[in-house]
């Protein structure tokens, strides 16, 4: 059981993609989603985002502490970080005034709480 725990919210301007993350590649994977349909962004796609955004910055001994040792590795390392898997809380919709409003229902929002409570975040 995790010691510490923290949420965070990801706001994407763009279009999400879950692919490969290697160029030269095409592999389009379809859009993941949970028991309900509702869509997710699977863990290892965010901590794969994560670590290739700080690569250039940390050395590393660091990202193996923080994120652990990469597939395949002679001696595998868990990191000391932990991840869910992300699903949306509020949905983009079309108006009539603006370009588009911010909407959310009980059970996004109540899936958002029971994922919170799972792990010890107030």
């Amino acid at each position: 059981m995790p010691s510490a725990a923290a949420g965070f919210f990801l706001y994407v301007e763009t279009s999400l993609h879950i692919g490969a993350g290697e160029p030269g590649r095409v592999i389009d994977l379809p859009l993941n989603r949970d028991e309900d349909g509702v869509p997710l962004v699977p863990e290892s796609s965010l901590r794969g985002s994560l670590v290739a955004a700080i690569r250039p910055r940390c050395d590393k001994d660091q990202i193996v502490w923080a994120f652990g040792s990469p597939p395949g590795s002679e001696k595998p390392q868990v990191g000391v970080l932990s991840f869910s898997p992300m699903r949306p809380l509020l949905f983009p919709v079309r108006t009539y005034q603006g370009v588009f409003a911010w909407i959310t229902c009980t059970s996004a929002i109540a899936a958002w709480l029971a994922e919170a409570e799972r792990h010890g975040v107030a």
